[in-house]
């Protein structure tokens, strides 16, 4: 990650504490987390848009999602407490809707 070059080390629990309040809030499961040398690709199984049951509910609607964290997402994201994070995941929502 090319948000800590030149730091003496790479603060891997500040970053992955932010990316998990990310996948909580959207409910996210089998998740995989791919470094890159410029951020992070996430894919995992999230509700499908429109879904309106629980995430853990057997007969919700999954649907894989992939999306991609670059340096300058994550180093917004170490900044933001969880209510930031939950009005920033809200409004995309609606961006997609």
């Amino acid at each position: 990650m090319r948000i800590y070059e030149g730091a003496p080390r790479q603060n891997y629990e500040e970053v992955l504490r932010s990316v998990g309040a990310i996948l909580d809030q959207r409910g996210m499961r089998e998740v995989t987390l791919t470094e890159t040398d410029d951020g992070f690709v996430v894919q995992s199984l999230g509700l499908s848009p429109g879904e309106d049951r629980q995430w853990n509910d057997p007969v919700a609607q999954l649907g894989k999602e992939t999306f991609f964290l670059r340096d300058d997402d994550i180093s917004r994201l170490v900044e933001f407490t969880r209510e930031e994070i939950e009005a920033m995941i809200n409004s995309s929502e609606r961006g997609r809707s």
